[in-house]
């Protein structure tokens, strides 16, 4: 499943690119996390769920999080 989930990465990574967003994203730990790396918040996590989140449990992601600041996360 991890393939998938580098593949999912890669996609959302290009479609924040395209829409004017320069977020990074990357593997948190466990590897069923997903980290924003840079700048981040709760809200943004929000939308990035709202937006993404049905993909994101296709591919078994758990769980999205701020790398600046792991404390902050949402469970999906």
């Amino acid at each position: 499943m991890r393939p998938a989930r580098e593949g999912f990465i890669e996609v959302i990574a290009q479609g924040m690119a395209k829409a004017g967003f320069g977020i990074n994203f990357e593997f948190g730990s466990p590897d069923t996390t997903l980290r924003v790396v840079g700048p981040c918040s709760r809200a943004l996590l929000g939308k990035l769920v709202e937006l993404a989140g049905q993909n994101m449990r296709n591919v078994a992601f758990e769980r999205i999080e701020c790398g600046s600041n792991a404390s902050i996360g949402i469970d999906l």
